[in-house]
């Protein structure tokens, strides 16, 4: 009698959608992580960072093989990359200015250097133009030894 009840069964569909809901901001979870390369998850936990948007397109180059003169080649494939980057990256920096978000675009890999945190990362990898996301490796430099004899040269 319990499985006829109409109250019943409207449990059962709650419980249900209940279910589906859940499943469903786990898989949304999942996704955008997806995106997101392992060092950057680590560096944003332990707070704001840099990392590297690439965005999911590239400029197509092909022509550029047909261009004999290498001067008009590279004038070609500059032009090409800057005019590509600009239309393309558009949305996203207009997204990052929106939201108040310091970031840096780079016309050459058609990527944005980006300043956030945990949350802005996953409004950035959560975006269906975005490709993948990377932390910005820091590299430090050991400055150069100076021989008494170089000192000289320098004064």
């Amino acid at each position: 009698m319990l499985f006829r009840s109409p109250l019943f069964r409207i449990f059962l569909l709650f419980v249900f959608l209940a279910s589906c809901v859940a499943s469903a901001a786990v898989a949304g979870d999942a996704v955008w992580r997806d995106k997101v390369a392992a060092p950057a998850l680590e560096a944003v936990a332990a707070g704001p960072t840099q990392f590297l948007v690439y965005l999911d397109q590239q400029a197509d180059l092909s022509q550029a093989a047909a261009i004999a003169d290498p001067d008009q080649r590279a004038r070609y494939v500059h032009e090409t990359l800057v005019e590509f980057a600009s239309a393309n990256q558009a949305p996203l920096l207009a997204a990052l200015d929106a939201a108040g978000v310091g970031y840096r675009p780079f016309w050459i890999a058609n990527l944005v250097l980006v300043d956030g945190d945990e949350s802005v990362l996953e409004l950035l990898a959560s975006r269906s133009d975005v490709a993948r996301v990377h932390a910005n490796p820091r590299i430090e430099f050991a400055a150069p030894a100076v021989e008494p004899d170089d000192a000289k040269a320098v004064a």
